[in-house]
């Protein structure tokens, strides 16, 4: 048992070099979507199953649009690489990496579809906090 696991380690490690490096943003989001979201608040559930789902939809307008990418994926079983229940890429990495056989002008797009509403949902916190700000300093009792 050990001596297949070893073997299955080996073959990973060979067919990485032929992989493109993720975003730091997609390997953020692969980390999130391990961790039990429940616990998280419900605009941050929202922002990362948001963000999955867009992620998901692109993979999969991308595998319609490009033969070359759909037949590296066709050799490996669809349990690694597609969720069972709605047939679309799994974003989870495991047992087996995959995501960088995507080409590289790709995983620039998923990039910025994780970015975007990111920044705008930063940029939305921010306004709502120089809004507070403003609302503290024409506060008479603040001044005191």
């Amino acid at each position: 048992m050990e001596g297949e696991n070893t073997k299955e380690q080996k073959a990973q490690e060979a067919m990485e070099k032929y992989m493109n490096p993720l975003p730091a943003s997609l390997v953020n989001l692969i980390e999130y979507l391990h961790k039990d979201l429940t616990q998280l608040p419900e605009w941050e559930q929202d922002l990362v199953q948001n963000a999955k789902r867009s992620v998901q939809y692109r993979i999969r307008d991308h595998f319609e649009a490009s033969a070359i990418t759909r037949q590296k994926f066709v050799s490996m079983p669809k349990e690694l690489w597609q969720e069972a229940e709605s047939g679309l890429f799994s974003l989870a990495e495991k047992p087996r990496k995959v995501l960088g056989y995507l080409p590289k002008q790709e995983l620039s797009r998923l990039n910025s579809i994780i970015l975007l509403p990111l920044k705008t949902e930063r940029e939305d916190m921010r306004a709502k906090l120089y809004d507070m700000l403003d609302k503290m300093r024409a506060s008479e009792s603040d001044r005191e």
